[in-house]
């Protein structure tokens, strides 16, 4: 069985380019070939993506390359987060996660739009924190998005595919630590899965002992699995469910 690997950069802004760039070097130095950027088109803080020349020339040309862009919320915050997961989980950035359908739909389009503006082909929405309401979760399958992901990667016709994250976090040096101790032990116990997703952030890059140890994860997996993008990890395994449907059906010779 193929086994995959997705590895993603989150929060990719004008203001994160150079962290991005950084990052995505050093994971083609390794036999990442293919990636996820998840790019926030309208940051809180910070310039639009139309108005970051710089940022789309080098989305364009990663496209190119085969990477694939992937709209990140809108502005990747919310005024007053609600809950323990909204407070204390997500600090601030569960954008989508009590957005009503009418809400999450307006914000979608609008996100989608400044993707489009700037001639960028975005597949799938991943929601900041992964947190998205009932009503988001129904705009995206109405905006006709190919997936979102959670606790793992989930397509237009609600199929699903657990494919668990493992998360860099360098807010201080304290959760730097437990992320580095943390990714090791998921690493492990994530051997066995067809896909798992890593997850990586702009501040990483300057925590060089955690940057390194995702390095390594990552390095350590390709050993075995293929490194993918979203769009290509759900367009494989469609392909695969198609073939070994007919296969079931007598219509594929071997």
């Amino acid at each position: 069985m193929q086994k995959f690997i997705a590895v993603t950069i989150h929060d990719v802004t004008e203001d994160t380019l150079e962290e991005t760039k950084g990052i995505a070097e050093a994971l083609n130095s390794i036999g990442v070939t293919n990636m996820s950027l998840l790019v926030i088109p309208m940051p809180h803080s910070g310039l639009p993506i139309e108005k970051s020349p710089a940022l789309v020339s080098w989305l364009r040309h990663r496209e190119a390359l085969g990477d694939e862009v992937v709209i990140h919320g809108l502005t990747h915050f919310i005024d007053s987060p609600k809950g323990i997961i909204g407070r204390y989980y997500a600090r601030g950035v569960g954008e989508f996660q009590h957005l009503s359908y009418a809400v999450a739909r307006a914000r979608l389009d609008q996100a989608n739009k400044a993707f489009v503006d700037m001639g960028l082909e975005p597949k799938g929405f991943v929601a900041p924190a992964w947190l998205t309401s009932k009503g988001t979760k129904n705009a995206i399958l109405d905006m006709g998005f190919y997936y979102t992901t959670h606790m793992g990667i989930c397509s237009p016709d609600r199929a699903f595919v657990l494919s668990p994250v493992i998360v860099f976090g360098a807010r201080n040096q304290a959760t730097a630590l437990f992320s580095s101790g943390l990714a090791d032990i998921m690493s492990h116990v994530l051997r066995n899965t067809s896909c798992f997703r890593v997850a990586l952030h702009p501040p990483d890059l300057s925590r060089k002992r955690l940057f390194y140890k995702a390095v390594d994860i990552i390095k350590q997996a390709l050993e075995c699995r293929k490194a993918t993008t979203y769009n290509d990890f759900l367009s494989f395994n469609t392909a695969t469910d198609m073939v070994n449907q007919r296969r079931r059906e007598g219509d594929v010779c071997e």
